[in-house]
């Protein structure tokens, strides 16, 4: 368990410096530890380098708090002359958007800074302690949602009869039309998957057909010509090399996919928190007529991203599955080679399993499961435009109350 060298919140710093007049600023909690097994054995026996460490971590944190309060001022300033100029929800919206992406890009890099800040700390205390100066400090970081939150925890100033909600609105639907990108980009990383996968096992097939064959061949017949066995070599060494390579871009294109999926569902998280935050929002407005106007919508937006949770996480199960059949082939793709290339005739198969790639390379899940994920997923793009649908008649609810409440 490492130690806490810095836990505080960013928001409540970067406020001290300047005050948003446009834009409400969620907090952003943070909480830096020191992981090293190490360093933190030293640092519960020298408390006096633990709070070394944390007077660096605050004085860079403050640092930090200043500079996104220096560049996010230009920004609001500008965002409200234009809200002010034109009462105009749209038009401040690239302002709102470019103001998220700012702070949440300046917060996500303060820990690596206060990491800097700990580790000139710890290389002072080791100058002349040669025995700790191996070690290398290593810290973690919890960081609030708000940081990467698109829109969730930062919202443009709205009128006083809805409070913050036109701002949250905007936000997390900011946040659905990025989870439908998402989800749609898994949906297009798997098809040339669910291809190369087929062609691999296509290939495997027939070199399983053709060995044993050649074997068969080898086993009645007295001699083989060396004609026969340098066509065999050939066509083998080409056909394994095209294994190899697909199966070299199968396991990038895996890659490629976990991290959208992770993507996906941090996208998720913002709207769920975002919905949320929408419902507190709607129950403390509590205006006749108003608040069941409001959570119709919402409802929608809320099941349609909870019905999206278990199929987003059984994505990195299917990549673990599919890496783990791609390795074995690809083992086995070697072995076949090195016998090839020695000129090895008589092998009875290759040992694998063609249906096993067929099914859970990249195909359905569970027993006789034929599904491609990228039929798979299509359930939960559904899902993403319904919440994204869902909320954009939020928005347009939340402006006809706006006018309703006016009177």
């Amino acid at each position: 368990m490492g130690v806490r060298i810095w836990e505080g919140d960013l928001t409540k710093l970067v406020k001290e410096r300047w005050k948003p007049m446009s834009f409400s600023i969620e907090p952003v909690r943070m909480t830096i530890s020191v992981e090293t097994k190490e360093i933190v054995e030293v640092l519960k026996e020298d408390p006096l380098l633990g709070q070394e460490m944390h007077d660096a971590a605050s004085d860079v944190m403050k640092s930090i708090a200043g500079s996104i309060a220096k560049q996010l001022e230009a920004m609001d300033d500008r965002c409200w002359k234009k809200w002010t100029a034109s009462l105009d929800w749209p038009s401040v919206e690239d302002e709102r958007k470019e103001f998220v992406k700012r702070y949440s890009d300046l917060a996500e890099d303060a820990p690596k800074k206060v990491q800097e800040a700990a580790k000139k700390v710890w290389d002072d205390y080791t100058k002349d302690k040669k025995d700790l100066r191996k070690h290398k400090i290593k810290t973690s970081a919890k960081v609030g949602l708000a940081v990467v939150g698109v829109g969730t925890g930062i919202a443009v100033a709205a009128t006083a009869g809805l409070g913050n909600l036109p701002g949250l609105i905007a936000g997390s639907l900011t946040a659905a039309k990025s989870l439908s990108t998402a989800v749609q980009t898994m949906i297009n990383y798997s098809k040339p998957i669910g291809m190369l996968g087929a062609e691999i096992r296509g290939d495997l097939y027939d070199l399983n057909v053709t060995y044993k064959d050649m074997s068969k061949a080898a086993a009645t017949a007295s001699e083989l010509t060396s004609k026969a066995v340098e066509s065999f070599t050939t066509n083998s060494l080409a056909s394994i090399e095209n294994c190899e390579k697909n199966l070299a871009l199968f396991k990038a294109k895996l890659t490629g996919i976990k991290t959208s999926a992770h993507d996906t569902a941090k996208q998720l998280d913002r709207v769920l928190d975002g919905c949320d935050r929408m419902e507190k929002e709607i129950k403390a407005i509590n205006a006749k007529g108003v608040t069941s106007t409001l959570e119709g919508p919402l409802k929608k937006a809320m099941e349609g991203a909870l019905k999206m949770v278990a199929s987003i996480g059984e994505v990195p199960e299917r990549v673990k599955t599919a890496k783990k059949a791609a390795d074995k082939a690809e083992t086995d793709i070697t072995a076949l080679k090195l016998k090839t290339n020695q000129g090895v005739i008589k092998w009875v198969g290759l040992g694998i399993d063609a249906s096993v790639m067929a099914l859970e390379v990249w195909g359905g899940f569970g027993a006789g499961g034929v599904e491609s994920t990228a039929k798979f997923l299509e359930d939960p793009a559904e899902k993403a435009d319904l919440v994204a649908t869902s909320l954009s008649g939020l928005k347009e609810a939340a402006a006809f109350a706006e006018k309703h409440m006016k009177g």
